[in-house]
């Protein structure tokens, strides 16, 4: 009695024919869509002995649309970069991400929060923490009930 063994071989070249193509197909399709679910810009923080300074790369972002609040101890800068819609004109690959984005940055104490200044150059939004110096410490007296 002879057994016969079946090669899987003819299977695994069908198996990578098929990948091959869908990857190939994905590829084709690769970048039509645009990133719409929002995106986080860099951003660079650094300080001096008078200021901290947050500068965020804002390319395309229009500046009437940037929303710098602090909230507690956080600042947060938000806003949303649009896909540009022009008549006549299809994507055939878009590689950089559209929608809102928002970016929040914990401050230290003693930020004199009266000073604080914004400026936008270019696509470069620049904010200036002044440091208001060490907070003095603070003594509570403790008084007595009776």
């Amino acid at each position: 009695m002879s057994t016969l063994v079946k090669s899987p071989l003819p299977e695994l070249q069908a198996m990578q024919q098929k990948m091959e193509e869908s990857l190939e197909e994905g590829q084709k399709n690769a970048g039509l869509q645009p990133q719409t679910t929002g995106w986080q810009p860099q951003a660079d923080l650094w300080e001096d002995e008078e200021n901290l300074v947050i500068e965020i790369e804002l390319p395309g972002v229009d500046q009437q649309g940037i929303d710098v609040q602090i909230e507690g101890q956080t600042l947060v800068v938000q806003g949303e970069r649009s896909l540009p819609t022009v008549e006549g004109r299809s994507y055939r690959r878009v590689e950089r991400s559209y929608g809102r984005f928002s970016r929040q940055f914990n401050l230290p104490e003693g930020i004199e929060r009266g000073r604080i200044r914004a400026q936008w150059d270019h696509g470069l939004l620049r904010i200036e923490l002044p440091k208001g110096g060490l907070q003095q410490p603070l003594q509570i007296r403790v008084e007595s009930v009776d």
